[in-house]
């Protein structure tokens, strides 16, 4: 999440009245840079992330019949969870915003205003990736409506999960070869560039965005490898895996490998001499699936017991409070960053230094106003929903085992 709000500071900083123009677009060249032009894989581990969840938190939990008849409970804590922030975040940016400031260049607020008031509707439905793709409300929420739509189709593969082992890998081998398929088509056949910020093909970039980038088919990869590191973590939930120590190292290597291949080829890709359309779509069609199946065995190997150190710190107690208002943050940094930058009332001169004291200020302002919505809004809610469904699923009784008198219990009993 913090690597998502960096970027867009960035993106959203480049993209004002700047002063030092030239300066900017060679910063954005520079290996030091490439953070920033990499940070869209963050969105793939969401991805993966979420498709983890899913086989995780449902499969084991209740059998198959039960599943199917409280689907409805399925589909009901999603909208609960997701529609009462975003809904308050896109009444705020269609009312309120418009009037917290003024400037010369508040065309940019008043624009993404335009866009609530216009398509509000395809937001709450999390549509807008298809409806108005480059006229999002909110822009960073289009990942809501592809990361929705994907898991409102998981229980056409979830229900094969219940089942055989056997079924089930078939089924989850089919899938992920029918997504793959998707982004190979979609990347070799519309040759688009691979990333947000290209300079050897700026006028592509809009058509990537809206072909490619919003799009479910194309995005669905690391959602399917999310379920099927998640059905791996299901089936050896209660088993210890041992794995040889060679076999460890030599798996975290080639996960770190691939993680710093994702990350550097962006440096490669944003020259102004790339012009390897091959190789762009190559990187649209796998780039991301290596991405989720390296940061796959990371999660793995942390749950079962070959972390180390890694394990050690994504588990600190510090990271409970920002991960449960990261959802907050997400929605809200976007709007602060365009609320400051249309504030502005000369042309910004960019540096690092003073886009590093931006990040800190949207960075404290977004967990402020997040905290405000989690404690006046998402928690409250929750509290009701929690209350109104008794938790969710329900766990079938389970028949309590009465423990065997010992041998020596039963001689004195008889004594």
């Amino acid at each position: 999440m913090l690597w998502i709000v960096g970027h867009h500071l960035y993106t959203l900083y480049f993209g004002a009245i700047i002063y030092n123009l030239t300066d900017a677009v060679s910063m954005v060249t520079e290996l030091s840079y490439v953070w920033v032009t990499a940070a869209p894989l963050a969105v793939d581990t969401f991805f993966l992330l979420s498709g983890m969840l899913v086989v995780y938190a449902n499969v084991g939990k209740v059998t198959r019949g039960k599943f199917v008849k409280s689907i409805h409970l399925f589909y009901l804590g999603r909208l609960m969870r997701l529609f009462p922030i975003l809904a308050a975040m896109v009444l705020l940016q269609a009312s309120v915003v418009n009037h917290m400031s003024d400037g010369p260049y508040w065309q940019s607020m008043a624009i993404e205003v335009e866009n609530c008031r216009n398509y509000w509707w395809s937001a709450l439905l999390h549509v807008q990736n298809y409806v108005n793709p480059l006229d999002t409300c909110i822009p960073s929420s289009w990942y809501l409506s592809v990361d929705t739509q994907l898991y409102v189709l998981s229980p056409l593969l979830l229900f094969f999960l219940f089942g055989q082992k056997r079924v089930a890998w078939a089924m989850l081998t089919l899938f992920l070869l029918v997504a793959l398929v998707s982004t190979s088509l979609f990347s070799f056949l519309y040759n688009l560039p691979a990333t947000l910020i290209s300079f050897s093909r700026p006028k592509e970039s809009l058509d990537f965005v809206r072909y490619y980038y919003v799009n479910t088919l194309a995005r669905a990869p690391p959602f399917v490898l999310g379920m099927i590191y998640g059905y791996m973590l299901y089936l050896n939930k209660k088993r210890t895996v041992k794995i040889p120590r060679i076999n460890v190292i030599l798996f975290w290597l080639l996960s770190l490998a691939a993680l710093a291949f994702c990350f550097f080829i962006h440096y490669v890709i944003v020259q102004f001499d790339h012009e390897t359309l091959t190789l762009d779509s190559f990187l649209n069609a796998y780039m991301r699936s290596i991405w989720a199946i390296a940061l796959g065995w990371v999660i793995f190997a942390c749950v079962k017991g070959y972390g180390g150190p890694v394990n050690w710190f994504l588990s600190l107690s510090m990271w409970k409070l920002p991960s449960r208002m990261s959802y907050a943050v997400y929605l809200v940094h976007q709007p602060l960053i365009f609320i400051v930058n249309g504030s502005e009332i000369f042309p910004l001169f960019v540096t690092n230094a003073f886009a590093i004291q931006r990040f800190m200020s949207i960075l404290l302002m977004s967990f402020l106003f997040g905290l405000i919505l989690c404690i006046v809004i998402d928690a409250p809610i929750a509290n009701l929903y929690s209350l109104a469904t008794k938790g969710g699923y329900k766990k079938p009784p389970q028949t309590p085992t009465v423990a065997k008198p010992a041998e020596d219990d039963v001689i004195v009993k008889k004594s």
